[in-house]
């Protein structure tokens, strides 16, 4: 009785290939804070590999996504997020080149219009 209630807690305990999947692709979406351009999942480091158990801990929990992510950002910051959030000064980085781009057209365009009117 024992060992099969022993075997019944390691088949438990052991993840489902969907839910290694799932883990995988969720590491994927964040750097390793040693590597800096490697993803969690890429990478071999010892950080790397705890914070993919982690990872694979609140996927078995039944976390969803968003708490995993959620949860990362709030104990390693923004810059673990290979695409970081859109808001605050992150905002202000995704919208600058295109204001750049907006303002440098109106530039150029005045720029010509007085080299015709001379």
């Amino acid at each position: 009785m024992k060992f099969l209630l022993a075997i019944s807690l390691v088949l438990a305990l052991n993840p489902t290939q969907e839910e290694e999947n799932r883990a995988l692709s969720i590491a994927e979406s964040f750097r390793c804070p040693t590597c800096k351009f490697v993803s969690i999942a890429d990478s071999d480091t010892p950080i790397s590999n705890e914070i993919y158990e982690v990872i694979l801990d609140m996927v078995l929990e039944g976390k969803t996504d968003s708490e995993i992510r959620d949860y990362l950002i709030e104990r390693y910051g923004d810059w673990i997020v290979f695409e970081p959030p859109k808001k605050g000064i992150h905002q202000i980085i995704w919208y600058l080149p295109f204001a750049f781009c907006v303002g440098g057209f109106f530039f150029l365009r005045k720029l010509s219009k007085n080299k015709v009117k001379e």
